[in-house]
């Protein structure tokens, strides 16, 4: 490869005559598969913002960090009970379930569960989901987060 030996800006100088020559005939696949990652960009944000919103509204839950792209982090927040313990007995359960993955963080001594999406496939149903048993019951004790 001569591209560095001639001079330090060669290799760069090379590379955008060759992109532009790409770029020139698949612009309209380009301008397409832009499109389409703005779109799943969009509704992944709005999907967690819906998500964080019903965690906010539901007493039983702290929305600890609010993020403005597809991220939050939550805990469990009964009166009566040790937050951070529940947090992780929560986090152990859905991980346990096998349908989802979540990863927790201590934020200034608070225990939370991250939620985020990441991957194109993900769709608003994978967000949103209700968790049930194999019969389609909903019971309290698989998953706390239910009652939303």
């Amino acid at each position: 490869m001569i591209y560095m030996s001639v001079n330090q800006n060669c290799f760069f100088e090379l590379s955008c005559q060759f992109a532009a020559r790409c770029s020139h005939t698949s612009t309209s696949h380009n301008e397409a598969a832009h499109t389409r990652l703005r779109k799943v960009i969009r509704n992944h944000v709005a999907w967690i913002k819906e998500l964080e919103a019903k965690f906010a509204t539901d007493d039983l839950f702290e929305v600890v960090t609010s993020n403005p792209l597809a991220l939050f982090t939550f805990r469990l927040a009964p009166p009566s009970r040790d937050a951070n313990e529940l947090t992780k007995e929560l986090l152990e359960q859905i991980n346990d379930d096998g349908r989802i993955y979540l990863t927790q963080t201590v934020i200034d001594g608070t225990h939370a569960i991250r939620v985020c999406t990441g991957t194109v496939s993900t769709t608003r149903e994978d967000v949103l989901f209700r968790p049930c048993d194999s019969k389609g019951n909903r019971p309290e004790a698989t998953l706390i987060w239910n009652a939303l």
